[in-house]
């Protein structure tokens, strides 16, 4: 008897082990850097470059990391974070987005993103459409570092 025990005792805690370290939430995304837009881009597809962070749904938070834009395509990296009532984990996306005239974003991973540019530049109103159910998510843009650092030394004065 003392054996069945001390052997359920060992799998459940191999078995805890292994939960553990195999279904830990995800790791964060990785730092990018943001490029500055090339000459001759649009302005309003230009604005879109750098780091932009909010709420989505359920108060759910969320970051957009649109990290060079060239052309008709940007890089970006979306990320969200654990969902309130548990139904999925952070995570984060690499994906490459279609720019279109007017400062839009769009991308399949999966769903259909589309991030639209305020008429000020300074937020973004995002959509994710997927099996008929709408995402809304509204972001600010987040100052680049070189901005963070003359707020710093502006209330520093």
């Amino acid at each position: 008897m003392k054996i069945r025990v001390a052997l359920v005792i060992v799998v459940l805690v191999s078995l805890s082990i292994y939960i553990t370290t195999t279904w830990s939430p995800v790791p964060p995304a990785p730092e990018a850097r943001v490029v500055i837009p090339v000459v001759g881009l649009p302005p309003d597809a230009a604005a879109l470059s750098g780091t932009w962070e909010g709420l989505g749904p359920a108060d759910l938070p969320v970051r957009l990391i649109v990290d060079n834009v060239h052309g008709h395509w940007a890089t970006v990296r979306y990320t969200w974070g654990d969902h309130p009532e548990g139904t999925f984990h952070r995570g984060w996306v690499r994906a490459r987005a279609l720019v279109f005239p007017g400062g839009k974003l769009f991308w399949r991973h999966p769903g259909d993103f589309t991030f639209q540019l305020a008429d000020d530049w300074t937020t973004l109103v995002g959509k994710r459409e997927q099996g008929g159910n709408v995402a809304t998510s509204l972001l600010r843009r987040v100052p680049s570092d070189l901005a963070r650092e003359v707020l710093i030394a502006d209330t520093r004065d």
